[in-house]
């Protein structure tokens, strides 16, 4: 009973860490890409 808790737990503070680190990067990367949309939309335009 206790591997199981014991299971969940890692595996709640891994879904965790990665989510915090791809929300890191997503808010890193999202700039950038819609400097690059915005200017894509002009020359298109």
């Amino acid at each position: 009973m206790e591997n199981i808790l014991f299971f969940f737990a890692c595996l709640s503070v891994i879904l965790s860490v990665s989510v915090l680190f791809i929300t890191g990067i997503v808010n890193i990367m999202m700039p950038m890409i819609g400097k690059a949309a915005c200017q894509t939309a002009m020359a298109g335009s």
